[in-house]
């Protein structure tokens, strides 16, 4: 019984090293050599995947978005907008990786759906801190901060792939922007 043991024990060392040499070999490598992935073949496959997902989708925005936002990349936020009609309305963003949904219905009691619009973020937006305004009650406005500010070189990594739903906050009272106004020769204030 040890005899048999040691046997296995040898023939278990010895198969990975018999393995090491003999895959350059042609003969043996169909036989039981293991597959090494070939990166060409698969950086293939994920550009073939990624643009049929690219198509599906344009398909999916041509066929069944009206089209209604507008966006802004500003100098430190992206931005989108939407008018709103005049009557009380129920807003509802959400953003799931690089996919903001943004939903208006009526405010009644059956919260019937005025439209729903679904966009694909930058890549240089930071979803996690986007809120929402509306303003005059016939504007949305959804901002979106830069990961980084304009003009500053960063390293470029893969990234993360947050598969978690984030729900858009509404601010009622918006950050107040300072603008600096010059008079010109009538007195009349310039932005």
């Amino acid at each position: 019984m040890y005899r048999l043991l040691v046997l296995c024990a040898i023939l278990n060392l010895a198969e990975p090293t018999w393995i090491k040499r003999h895959c350059h070999n042609k003969i043996h490598r169909n036989k039981i050599c293991p597959e090494t992935p070939n990166l060409e073949t698969l950086l293939q496959i994920i550009e073939r995947e990624f643009i049929e997902h690219g198509e599906k989708f344009q398909n999916f925005c041509t066929n069944t978005t009206p089209h209604l936002a507008r966006e802004m990349y500003g100098t430190d936020n992206y931005y989108l907008t939407y008018s709103l009609p005049a009557e009380d309305t129920k807003v509802t963003v959400q953003i799931k990786h690089k996919f903001i949904h943004t939903t208006v219905a009526k405010k009644n009691g059956n919260n019937e759906k005025i439209f729903e619009d679904v966009a694909i973020l930058p890549d240089m937006v930071k979803p996690e801190d986007a809120v929402y305004v509306i303003q005059n009650k016939d504007l949305l406005k959804i901002t979106i901060p830069y990961k980084v500010p304009f003009g500053k070189e960063v390293a470029r990594d893969c990234g993360v792939i947050n598969k978690n739903v984030i729900d858009v906050p509404a601010v009622v009272y918006p950050k107040f922007t300072y603008r600096f106004l010059s008079n010109d020769d009538e007195g009349n204030g310039e932005q």
